[in-house]
């Protein structure tokens, strides 16, 4: 949940030196588990760990120097849409029933998107396995398919995830100002496709 607020904050650079430092701690220590104990696979699992624990570490940092500030702010206007207050309001609150149509439907939409996605992902995996193929063959797929799109995953993933962030704060606008709320994304849409 931190994440998604920071991302709903646009704090960018925060979230860059958040990833940097946590892969850099990963490589170490995965590279450390790997060649000092001699631990082989569970050693990408040890890095992982301590990623995860990094990104929990550096974010709740980052939101429990937010919410000192915060109290010295005596007008909650002033705050951002994405202000939290506490820890609390990332949990689950009681009542959490979606009732709202509006809602709904696109989530039920982004849910039939997603499922799609998996499946095409996912389905030459499963071809591989009926078709029983050989292992060495195998191998040389998934080798050959994971470094081809290494490419596509480094150039278009930041892009996908400013564009998620920018068209979802343009919509907030949108809401506020409904007159220039065409010409705003005709703007950012141009904006988008010339990259």
């Amino acid at each position: 949940p931190l994440f998604v607020i920071a991302q709903g904050q646009l704090q960018y650079s925060s979230r860059s030196l958040f990833e940097a430092v946590a892969v850099i701690i990963r490589c170490v220590i995965t590279v450390f588990a790997a060649v000092v104990f001699q631990l082989h696979l569970v050693a990408f699992a040890w890095g992982y760990v301590f990623y995860s624990l990094t990104l929990l570490i550096t974010y709740s940092f980052m939101f429990r120097h937010q919410f000192t500030q915060l109290k010295s702010v005596s007008d909650a206007s002033e705050c951002e849409l994405w202000r939290i207050y506490s820890f609390a309001e990332t949990l689950p609150s009681q009542g959490g029933d979606v009732k709202s149509q509006e809602l709904l439907s696109p989530a039920w939409s982004f849910f039939k998107q997603t499922m799609l996605k998996l499946f095409l992902a996912e389905g030459e995996k499963m071809i591989i396995v009926a078709y029983s193929m050989e292992p060495a063959d195998q191998a040389v797929y998934a080798v050959v398919f994971n470094l081809g799109s290494l490419v596509a995953r480094f150039l278009f993933q930041p892009i996908e995830e400013v564009s998620y962030t920018v068209f979802g704060k343009l919509n907030d606008i949108g809401k506020e100002n409904n007159d220039n709320k065409g010409e705003d994304i005709s703007k950012v849409e141009d904006s988008s496709l010339r990259l």
